[in-house]
């Protein structure tokens, strides 16, 4: 009987044996022989979902350009401490400090060296991550600490304006003025000294710019806006350059840094005065709206993105 000539050649199965979805480790390697000689074997075993192996990213062509030194106080600080720094430039709450430095601080002359230390790069801004209010205590006296070390590059100086938007026990000026003791408890006062700022700050108790001890129960006072601001903050100065500073103000060739200062504070208690309670409230107010207005406008752009990302 004639055979077929399909069947007249002997078939030849091959069993390659890949691998077992829930043995990862089943992989074997195939070989089979190669026309040109030698053997031919199968890619490397990969491990499942490990996808395509990434390419090694190339050096750069050239020499690297070494890191650049920081040249002012506020790059040191970004360095030290990067997040809080970054939220110190980017943050709604920073931006209205920012802006309240520069059109009532500066703009009225309140404080007569703020607006150098400001373009200079030796004022830096921070934004505290912690919401506690024993927490901000303790990170805000590091600041200060940090500040008493401070070796900043040239001769700009240094000094630190710490907010802390998290921490919203510190709108209650009882619990703000607790903190402000507990830093002028611990910090070193002949180092570093702090100028604390609240939107509702009062001088009761303290002695105000020009005259005697306020009495309880008074009215407004427009003098208070001097310390006030839209946000509770933490202004860190070194008392070295405090004095230095005085020291070349005119007023201090009769009774030295001390009487620099008093003649500063004087000045800014009558012209506010000048201006007027309506005034510095709406001043005021404005820069708490802005504040507000940029922190609405930040939660929908963010809402806006994780819309647009998750519909793409």
């Amino acid at each position: 009987m004639a055979t077929s000539q399909r069947h007249s050649r002997p078939c030849l199965l091959v069993l390659v044996i890949l691998g077992c979805p829930g043995c990862p480790d089943l992989t074997f390697n195939v070989g089979w022989p190669s026309s040109r000689g030698g053997t031919c074997r199968s890619a490397e075993p990969r491990r499942p979902g490990s996808g395509r192996p990434r390419r090694r990213p190339r050096p750069p062509m050239g020499p690297v350009a070494p890191a650049r030194e920081p040249t002012s106080w506020s790059e040191v600080l970004q360095q030290m401490a990067p997040e809080e720094s970054e939220r110190g430039r980017s943050l709604p709450v920073a931006i209205a400090v920012r802006s309240w430095l520069q059109r009532f601080i500066i703009a009225e002359g309140l404080c007569p060296w703020a607006e150098a230390a400001l373009t200079s790069g030796a004022l830096a801004v921070v934004c505290l991550l912690e919401s506690d209010e024993k927490a901000v205590a303790q990170r805000l006296l590091q600041h200060g600490q940090l500040l008493q070390r401070a070796k900043p590059p040239g001769s700009l100086g240094a000094t630190t304006l710490a907010l802390a938007p998290r921490c919203h026990g510190l709108q209650r000026l009882k619990r703000f003025h607790k903190v402000c003791d507990y830093l002028d408890l611990n910090l070193d006062e002949t180092k570093v000294q702090l100028a604390p700022f609240h939107p509702l700050w009062r001088f009761e108790g303290r002695q105000l710019p020009g005259e005697g001890d306020v009495p309880e129960g008074r009215g407004e006072d427009a003098a208070n806006y001097v310390n006030r601001s839209p946000v509770p903050a933490f202004h860190f100065l070194r008392v070295k350059e405090v004095t230095a500073a005085a020291a070349d103000h005119p007023a201090a060739t009769q009774g030295g840094p001390e009487a620099a200062s008093a003649s500063v504070a004087l000045r800014n208690a009558l012209l506010l005065r000048k201006r007027g309670v309506q005034h510095c409230k709406e001043a005021l107010k404005a820069f708490v709206c802005g504040v507000e207005m940029l922190s609405t406008r930040s939660f929908f752009s963010i809402l806006f993105a994780q819309y647009q990302k998750r519909f793409k």
